[in-house]
């Protein structure tokens, strides 16, 4: 709460009260009448109007009490309203004659804070205008202000515009007792009430939407915009309530769908497609989405809805896989074929993240290309999935350039275990890393003992480190003979 803080020549009774200035501390006399301060439960907090001034200037709070404070002039009728001095209110409106302008200005700002008293005194003081009436009902309705609203359409008319403004903006700051009572002084048009919809139902707020559906009629592109507004964070009574009250065009239908669709929100998702039809891309777009989250029910509800293309079927098994939702897999495996590139893609998906039944369940449902399958296998021993390699390992045969990528990745990043199973999968053993050249037949490797393998791959892993330094030292001497030259 903000205190108003008041210029006031100090009364004998509070003069007995403040003995200094709480801010520069010099006791009072005679001449310090002019004080800035505020009453609270403890005494009067009072310090010079020059301290005061330059102590708000730096920190806007009482010297004493610390609460929040701001500097009312008493003589402005504006600033007194704003801040609800109900007193010093009374005071100019019985000493001065005001104008109607300032009238309508203070009663505005009141409103605006929800001053009743002060809204009450000025409208009793004379009339406003219609123009600072309508603004006032705005202001008092977007702050939620319901007993201020009361007064300013109590006092007299406000003209349709204004009514419909103050709806739009009661409803989009959660303000429906405010929106009853505006629609209660008068009808709004439709553009308003399409609007004052669309708010209430991204808010969820079904009793405001069934309230401005009673009032009047809204077009078919605001009924829309509030379908998705309200599917998009899962209000399904507010959706139901809007698709029953008229017609929405497929592209609004397709928009709406896809928001529950990637959220999982089956209740949703089977109330729109209840509605009516929806692009065909929505529908792929909605598929991917939920299988990419692992919705495995939104995603056999859109299936049942209508037969998506073999290629937007690949793409959500790539998107299912690479998160790794097995479910989701098999189901869209199940639905109908993918192509084989996109199978491929698939499994290196879920071989980079090391998704072992993801992996074999795509590998079960058809052929992938040997590019694919090494480049799964490359993913795979890079991340250390062991598990991962040997399955497509046994898939079917790798070409050599990917099963010594697949080696090095694997030597380099310290994988021992992986690079001794990459080795022992080799039907003929030929491993050339960066000129070494070492060769086994199958037999007599896997008969070698395990010392054999770890001495290999640890003169292997030597090699790259000491053509790794030669080439450290090549580029360190390039840099340094130009600077010597330079010298020179």
């Amino acid at each position: 709460m903000i205190h108003p803080v008041r210029y006031c020549v100090l009364t004998p009774e509070q003069r007995s009260r403040v003995y200094c200035c709480n801010i520069c501390l010099r006791e009072s006399d005679d001449a310090d009448n002019v004080f800035l301060g505020h009453v609270s439960g403890e005494g009067v907090h009072a310090f010079h109007e020059q301290c005061g001034k330059d102590w708000m200037r730096r920190l806007p709070i009482c010297p004493e009490c610390r609460v929040d404070m701001v500097i009312v002039d008493p003589s402005s009728l504006l600033d007194t309203a704003c801040h609800g001095c109900f007193n010093e209110v009374t005071a100019i409106l019985a000493n001065r004659a005001i104008t109607d302008a300032a009238r309508g200005q203070a009663v505005i700002a009141a409103a605006k804070n929800g001053h009743l008293a002060v809204v009450n005194a000025i409208l009793a003081n004379g009339a406003i205008a219609d123009e600072h009436r309508d603004l006032a009902v705005v202001a008092a309705a977007e702050n939620g202000h319901l007993a201020v609203v009361n007064a300013i359409l109590a006092n007299g008319a406000i003209t349709d515009a204004a009514r419909g403004q103050a709806v739009v903006v009661a409803a989009e700051n959660g303000h429906p007792s405010v929106v009853n009572a505006i629609l209660a002084n008068g009808a709004i048009t439709d553009a308003a009430r399409g609007q004052v919809v669309i708010a209430a139902a991204r808010k969820g707020d079904l009793a405001l939407v069934n309230a401005i559906l009673a009032n009047g009629a809204i077009t078919d592109a605001a009924r829309g915009d509030a379908v998705i507004a309200a599917a998009k964070n899962g209000h399904l009574a507010v959706v139901n309530a809007i698709l029953a009250n008229g017609a929405i065009t497929d592209t609004n239908r397709s928009f709406a769908v896809l928001w529950p669709a990637s959220n999982g929100d089956l209740a949703v998702v089977n109330a729109i497609l209840a509605n009516g039809a929806i692009t065909d891309d929505a529908r792929n777009q909605a598929v991917m989405a939920a299988a990419e989250k692992g919705h495995l029910d939104v995603v056999n509800a859109i299936f049942a809805n209508r037969a998506i293309p073999d290629a937007v079927r690949g793409r959500a098994v790539g998107a299912a896989a690479i998160t790794g939702h097995l479910a989701v897999v098999n189901a869209i495996l199940a639905n109908g074929a993918i192509t084989d590139a996109a199978r491929g893609w698939a499994v290196r998906s879920a071989a980079g993240q090391g998704h072992l039944a993801v992996v074999n369940a795509i590998l079960a449902n058809g052929a992938i290309a040997n590019e694919h399958r090494g480049k799964a296998v490359i993913a795979a021993a890079q991340n250390r999935h062991l598990a991962v390699v040997n399955a497509i390992l046994a898939n079917g045969a790798i070409a050599d350039k990917y099963r010594g990528l697949a080696e090095l990745a694997a030597a380099i990043n310290g994988h021992l275990s992986m690079v001794i199973a990459l080795k022992r999968a080799r039907d003929s053993m030929m491993c050339t890393v960066l000129g070494t050249r070492c060769s086994w037949s199958a037999r007599s490797w896997q008969s070698r003992p395990r010392l054999d393998d770890v001495r290999c791959i640890r003169h292997e892993i030597q090699v790259v480190g000491s053509i790794l330094a030669v080439t450290a030292f090549v580029f360190g001497v390039a840099r340094v003979l130009p600077r010597k030259s330079a010298s020179s």
